[in-house]
């Protein structure tokens, strides 16, 4: 397959055959039609494909590949639905052959295809990356590239961090993480156990300290560890200490209780000797793992040398001052770790210039996120170095880094943003660190995400991270590995299918629209690749008719509809595995009544106030201002942007020497977001004079606008947007509105071309399960000691992307 820019070469060098042939030959030995994700040190294709069949094997010739083989055929049956046969002996032409050799590097492997498929590893870890690649060079009807890969990783740390102690996982979705990772090699799946929020882990020396309802069993956790075991995957746990232990502390106030909110008292040893106990029972589950992981970040050390506890233990141990035996601490922590035959990592915070007794021991390995000390300095104080970069390696919900930065960086390069709020891809700090023989491998951080929003966000950032960190060299570009992603990701589509997709219920539009009755479904569980929407007049599914079959769709307007009758809707959802059950009934009927189609210029006669003013349409009346501490101005001009059409003047809110209030507000003549719709918004903004406050646009009961720190939000979430004195800014919002609790999309800064923009772009922000509800109305309001000026224009509401560009 060639790209266009090949193509080109050979349209216009077509004359020359020589050229052409050469060109060919060039691009064939490359392996330009081998889609592998991280690629692959040393490839050579050759000519043809082998194609498996019903009657090919999978042959181990060790026992303890057996494992492995059984779930590299499942793994073959999702993706291609061939049924191969696992067994031991002797491969025959057509089968797949799983070999280890011990004399191989560490996680080194080949993958050899010809007349059968033959994978050598130094390991069972090894192997398993060699299936890995099988099954990414695999096509979906069984066909293999053939192929000589010889491969192994530049790094020998290539992990994900999931947070489960703010955003509690169930055990099924934390295995699909657990199958991302093994498709892409990441070895180590670090999962941060515990938090402020909740503690995750059932100590049973500590059974006080499980979070109800946000905690695993032990059960449960062994299962995991065997799962990511025989999948090539090793599971780091995380006991964070001493900060971010508000639970430990709440359970157990007398023992882990210091003077300081959300730290354990580190002074007492007694208190050292429980955080080892539990630091063992966790070693005792995750036992595979090199690593355990004690925190150690944030910790607030204000007032904790005017403690007792705390100046007796200074004294004692000869450190100083609490930084001192902060450090010290870690030592002791290390010290149970070692003891468990493992190695420390913590995140960067604690004073690494400190020596003697308050020196932290240089066998611990620092993940540095933020810079607070620089991962030089803690390499010089002779420290290993794991990159969890905050810049581009944390995906925190609505500040997810675009793939093209991740994939463009480099494991010696460590940033953050540059302002602490908003978080703009644009305005980065980064630096590259000299010493980079301390750099043991680099970690994505999936930090305070849902899990569903897990694999999503993750599997073409993590994908990205992996080639970047197994094959520094690769001489890749963007656009090709994009390619490579496509495909990769059809894999990863339907090895994560465990199951039939979960049963959903849709919600549908009643006595709204005159002409259609509107149908909206959520994504269901179990990873669906299309669904069918079918449709009866009664409610009865066995008798339902499909009338949307196979699509990746989740909303539907249903133009084939009478007048006044009641129909009834139910949704199936399809994935490799099967077909799911239907889940309960949606009712859906015509009305008189209308979405709200709203447009507001701000078309008035400049120099007057807001009030009482009423043009525009999909109104009922005019502006009306409740409290008003500053002035309002129309102005003799309207805002522009990019390819979009503006009329009229603009609004100005100025409460620059005003410390109070401002409210406004106006009603719609319709509805704003009935149920089973789509609704659509859009406006522009821009900040004259920024400061301190609120300014919020309100549709409905959801909020969108300003918060401190001059950062748009909308709902509870905020956006990559920084508003900047003299800057334009487009906002368009998408509601998609069921029964209850509603899914909340914006875009910042779109592209005005009539490409409907992705949920997934970099610029897209996303609050789920929250509910708007349908007000009829439209707000602005400037709030808390607002000082700012701003001016806003053009304010759209429609159903489709284009009613409101």
């Amino acid at each position: 397959m060639f790209s266009p820019f090949t193509k080109s070469i050979l349209n216009g060098f077509c004359t020359n055959l020589l050229l052409a042939v050469f060109l060919v030959a060039s691009l064939h030995s490359m392996g330009q039609s081998v889609n592998i994700i991280p690629w692959p040190k040393n490839l050579t294709e050759n000519t043809g494909l082998l194609s498996l069949t019903t009657s090919s094997n999978i042959v181990y010739a060790d026992a303890s590949l057996q494992g492995l083989a059984n779930i590299l055929k499942d793994d073959i049956n999702k993706h291609t639905g061939l049924n191969l046969t696992v067994s031991t002996g002797t491969a025959s032409a057509g089968d797949i052959e799983l070999l280890m050799n011990s004399s191989f590097q560490d996680e080194s492997y080949t993958l050899d295809v010809d007349t059968k498929v033959v994978i050598i590893g130094k390991d069972y870890k090894s192997v398993a990356w060699g299936s890995s690649t099988l099954l990414q060079a695999m096509n979906d009807d069984g066909t293999i590239p053939k192929v000589n890969i010889n491969d192994s990783p530049d790094t020998g740390y290539r992990g994900l961090m999931v947070d489960l102690a703010r955003q509690w996982h169930p055990v099924e979705e934390i295995e699909d993480i657990i199958n991302l990772c093994r498709l892409y090699k990441i070895n180590y799946l670090h999962l941060h156990l515990t938090d402020s929020d909740s503690f995750t882990f059932p100590s049973q020396a500590y059974p006080l300290l499980a979070t109800p309802g946000r905690s695993y069993t032990l059960a449960e956790l062994h299962g995991l560890e065997a799962y990511s075991q025989a999948r090539g995957v090793t599971i780091i746990p995380e006991l964070e200490v001493p900060g971010h232990a508000a639970k430990m502390i709440q359970a157990y106030p007398d023992f882990f209780g210091s003077a300081t909110s959300g730290v354990i008292n580190f002074a007492r040893p007694d208190v050292w000797a429980g955080v080892g106990t539990i630091i063992g029972e966790i070693s005792d589950v995750f036992q595979a793992t090199p690593y355990f992981h004690t925190g150690c970040d944030e910790v607030d050390l204000s007032g904790l040398d005017t403690q007792p506890d705390f100046i007796n233990a200074i004294a004692t141990y000869n450190v100083g001052d609490v930084h001192g035996l902060f450090n010290y601490f870690i030592n002791q922590m290390n010290a149970y770790v070692k003891a468990e035959g493992k190695t420390t990592l913590v995140w960067e915070g604690f004073n690494s210039g400190r020596t003697g007794n308050a020196k932290v021991d240089t066998d611990v390995i620092v993940c540095p996120f933020d810079n607070y000390t620089s991962a030089d300095t803690y390499a010089a104080n002779g420290h290993d170095i794991l990159n969890t970069s905050w810049y581009p390696l944390y995906l925190i919900p609505s500040t997810y880094v675009p793939v093209e930065k991740i994939y463009n960086w480099d494991i010696t390069q460590f940033g953050r943003y540059a302002s602490a709020y908003p978080f703009s891809h644009n305005n980065v700090y980064q630096y590259s660190m000299s010493n980079t023989g301390k750099i043991v491998g680099a970690q994505t951080c999936s930090w305070e995400q849902p899990s569903a929003y897990e694999i999503p966000t993750l599997r073409n950032r993590l994908s990205a991270m992996s080639e970047r960190v197994w094959n520094m060299n690769a001489g890749r570009t963007f656009e090709d590995y994009q390619t490579r992603y496509t495909h990769s990701d059809k894999v990863l589509q339907a090895i994560l299918a465990t199951a039939v997709p979960e049963p959903i219920t849709p919600s549908a539009s009643y006595d709204v629209f005159s002409d259609k009755i509107n149908v909206l479904w959520r994504a269901a569980g179990q990873f669906p690749d299309s669904y069918t929407l079918y449709r009866n007049t009664t409610n009865s599914s066995s008798t339902a008719t499909a009338i949307l079959s196979n699509t990746t769709l989740t909303s539907y307007a249903d133009y084939a509809v009478s007048s006044g009758q009641t129909y009834y809707y139910w949704i199936e959802a399809h994935n490799s595995v099967g077909s799911s059950t239907f889940g309960n009934s949606a009712a859906g009927r015509t009305g008189s009544t209308s979405l709200v189609d709203m447009y507001e210029p701000f078309d008035y006669t400049a120099g007057v106030g807001l009030e009482g003013l009423n043009t525009g349409t999909g109104f009922s009346g005019g502006w009306t201002i409740t409290q008003n501490n500053g002035t309002t101005s129309i102005n003799n001009y309207s805002l522009n942007y990019p390819n979009l059409v503006t009329n009229g003047n603009s609004l100005s809110v100025d409460m620059s020497g005003a410390s109070n209030s401002f409210w406004a507000e106006r009603s719609f003549s319709d509805n704003f977001c009935p149920e089973g719709s789509e609704v659509w918004g859009s406006f522009l903004i821009k900040a004259d004079m920024a400061a301190s406050g609120h300014y919020f646009i309100n549709f409905g009961d959801s909020y969108i606008g300003k918060k401190w720190g001059n950062g748009i939000y909308f709902g509870a979430t905020n956006t990559q947007l920084e508003l900047v004195n003299g800057q334009t800014n487009l906002l368009v919002f998408k509601i998609e509105n069921f029964n209850g609790d509603d899914n909340i999309h914006i875009w910042t800064n779109p592209t005005v071309d009539g490409t409907e923009p992705d949920i997934m772009a970099s610029n897209c922000s996303f609050t789920d399960r929250e509910d708007v509800g349908t007000t009829p109305k439209i707000f602005l309001n400037l709030q808390y000691h607002g000082f700012g000026s701003y001016v806003v224009d053009e304010f759209r509401i429609g159903d489709t992307f284009d009613d409101v560009l």
